[in-house]
This record gives C-alpha cells, sequence and structure tokens, in this order.
C-alpha cells in the first residue's frame, strides 16, 4: 500500500512538469471566438466530511480544459474565463448574467 503523502508527492511533481502545457491549452481555449462554459460539483472527501467544489470547463471545438474552485460566483466565473471576450455559450445560471451585465456586452441584448 502507498501512503496518501507519498502519492501527494507524486503529483506535486507531476504538476511542475504539466502546468507549462496545462498553461498553454487554456490560452489556446481562450484564444476561440466561441466558448461553450459549464460548471458542475465536484466532492472533496475530507476525513470526517465532504466538500463541494466546483469542476468548471471551458470547451471549443477541439480542445476543453477543467478547472476546480471552491465557488461558483460571478467573480469565479469572471477568474475563469480570465478576460475571454468572445461569446460564451452557457446555461442560464446567474454568474454568467452577472458577467454579462457588469461588462456591459453586447450579448446581453440578444
Amino acid at each position: 500500500m502507498v501512503d496518501t503523502q507519498t502519492l501527494w508527492d507524486q503529483l506535486n511533481a507531476l504538476e511542475r512538469h504539466v502546468a507549462p502545457t496545462y498553461a498553454a491549452l487554456a490560452d489556446y481555449v481562450r484564444e476561440a471566438p466561441v466558448l461553450g462554459a459549464d460548471e458542475t460539483t465536484w466532492k472533496l472527501m475530507e476525513p470526517g466530511k465532504t466538500k463541494t467544489w466546483w469542476a468548471w470547463g471551458l470547451t471549443r471545438p477541439d480542445a476543453v480544459i477543467y478547472e476546480i474552485r471552491g465557488s461558483r460566483s460571478g467573480a469565479t466565473a469572471e477568474s475563469v474565463l480570465n478576460g475571454f471576450d468572445g461569446i460564451v455559450l452557457c446555461d442560464g445560471y446567474g454568474a454568467y448574467r452577472t458577467l454579462t451585465t457588469a461588462r456591459g456586452d453586447r450579448a446581453g441584448r440578444r
């Protein structure tokens, strides 16, 4: 059996190697003129409790990225979109509407 600290150390080491590739992929996804966006719950098990996080997904026809965040607020949506200025295809969740209103985007009038 491998203890949890060993697994964590391995994941931490792996992250240092894949982080530049993930960053380049995220930039590529956000360069698309149209993105799909969605978020869903992600349960994080901690000793004695379960905490709900959110898995945010951004998609374009040929690529997808995911980010795990502790919230699904409008501020989190803005952070996940990271300055994206194109068209976002999404459901009616209020965080996206908040962004549209705050930015004064033309999309809010469609």
